[in-house]
């Protein structure tokens, strides 16, 4: 008896997906504020040295190399 095997495609997704670099990323999961600063200094507010005043956002991207 001789068994049968699939036939092979050199054209599946393992070929298409080859040298494919996927990145997925949240920044500030928690969704958290930065603290306030008040000092004498001349600004008010988010100490924008260490901070970003910018909510959570996610971000994606796909890199293919040929």
């Amino acid at each position: 008896e001789v068994a049968m095997r699939p036939a092979t495609n050199s054209k599946g997704l393992r070929h298409w997906l080859a040298n494919t670099t996927i990145t997925f990323g949240i920044n500030n999961v928690a969704d958290t504020r930065p603290p306030l600063s008040v000092n004498g200094d001349s600004y008010q507010g988010f100490d924008t040295f260490n901070t970003n005043p910018i909510q959570r956002y996610f971000y994606f991207s796909i890199e293919k190399r040929f």
